[in-house]
């Protein structure tokens, strides 16, 4: 994520990337999507990112819970 892409902009991008690794027969689960899309939003987001992790569970936690938050 570049530091001056909304969230939303960056999550289309992501899910595109899912769409299509799904047309290819990949499972991705949303635990999956959550993780990554945590583990690579900008550092300015790194205290709300840090929070989601230590105080969610990220197998239960949805995608649409995740960009909430953010």
């Amino acid at each position: 994520m570049e530091d001056n892409e909304s969230i939303l902009n960056y999550f289309g991008k992501l899910f595109q990337n899912v769409v299509e690794l799904k047309s290819l027969g990949e499972k991705i689960s949303d635990a999956d999507l959550s993780t990554k899309l945590l583990r690579s939003v900008s550092g300015k987001f790194d205290s709300i990112t840090t929070s989601i992790e230590q105080f969610q569970d990220l197998d239960v936690i949805l995608v649409e819970e995740v960009l909430g938050t953010l």
